[in-house]
């Protein structure tokens, strides 16, 4: 759909909905519910909370759904964030990916002085930060030699490695970017950072189901300025 279909549709649909009873919205209030709904829908579609209760992992059309999010970066030991605060060990090294949403694969290359262990390809595995206390001291699921523990806060992943870092890789699912149907340049707004003008990257099966999760989101918020 163009953004003039978005525009349209979205406009048609909400005044059905409220029998035209309610108060037309802007374009910027549209864009808004628009990039909103399609952060709900992405989020569903990865964890099978859509309904088809099926994660996106697990068959080839929600991969091909959701294709256009899929990414990778590497990051050197160049990039890890010097004076990081209070990081949850003095083994960490933090990395930051901004529009990071969900982490597919990883791993890291350890850098070491030893020949048996330069170059070698470990798993990064992700723990929480009460998993981390329980197995950080453990020699078989803490970190060290096979494995890198790896917590998340925010845009932010540390890792946790006795080991310095020659390559950490990451496939991810990136956040999408966001639905603005005229440009927000002129009003000094901004969706996510954004204020031109930015259609849907998503796969466009997907973009009637963002448009009707966005006039479902105009609803509630009608009927709770009413409330």
């Amino acid at each position: 759909m163009t953004l003039q279909e978005f525009s349209s549709e979205f406009d048609i649909n909400y005044n059905n909905i409220m029998s035209n009873a309610a108060p037309g919205l802007t374009e910027y209030e549209k864009s808004v519910l628009l990039t909103e709904a399609q952060e709900l829908v992405v989020v569903e579609l990865y964890n099978g909370r859509d309904v088809t209760g099926t994660s996106f992992e697990q068959t080839e059309e929600l991969r091909e759904y959701l294709s256009a999010l899929v990414t990778s970066t590497s990051k050197t030991s160049s990039d890890i964030i010097k004076d990081y605060p209070n990081p949850i060990s003095p083994d960490s090294k933090v990395f930051g990916i901004n529009d990071l949403l969900f982490i597919l694969y990883e791993s890291m290359t350890i850098d070491s002085p030893y020949p048996c262990l330069s170059g070698k390809e470990i798993p990064v595995v992700p723990v929480t930060l009460d998993e981390y206390y329980r197995v950080s001291k453990n020699p078989f699921r803490g970190a060290g030699e096979r494995r890198a523990l790896r917590l998340n806060a925010a845009d932010k992943i540390e890792i946790v490695t006795p080991y310095d870092i020659s390559k950490y890789y990451v496939r991810y699912l990136r956040k999408p970017k966001p639905i603005i149907l005229e440009s927000l340049q002129s009003m000094n707004l901004t969706i996510n950072g954004v204020s031109s003008a930015s259609e849907c990257e998503l796969n466009s099966a997907l973009h009637r189901p963002i448009l009707y999760r966005a006039v479902s989101l105009a609803q509630e918020m009608m009927y709770q300025k009413k409330g």
